[in-house]
């Protein structure tokens, strides 16, 4: 991911991969400058946030 592309990045957690999947797409067809990165589990996620990316 290039960083200076996006002025917004969104982390969407849900325990449903639908659900997160629903929202992304929502997202991403709205703005193109926002970053979505969906996870299925707190702990994964927690695992991967890297902080002023």
């Amino acid at each position: 991911m290039q960083r200076d592309k996006y002025w917004k990045r969104i982390l969407i957690v849900d325990d449903d991969p639908g659900v997160a999947n629903t929202f992304k797409v929502g997202i991403e067809n709205t703005s193109k400058s926002i970053a979505v990165h969906t996870h299925n589990g707190p702990r994964k996620a927690l695992l991967d946030f890297e902080p002023n990316f």
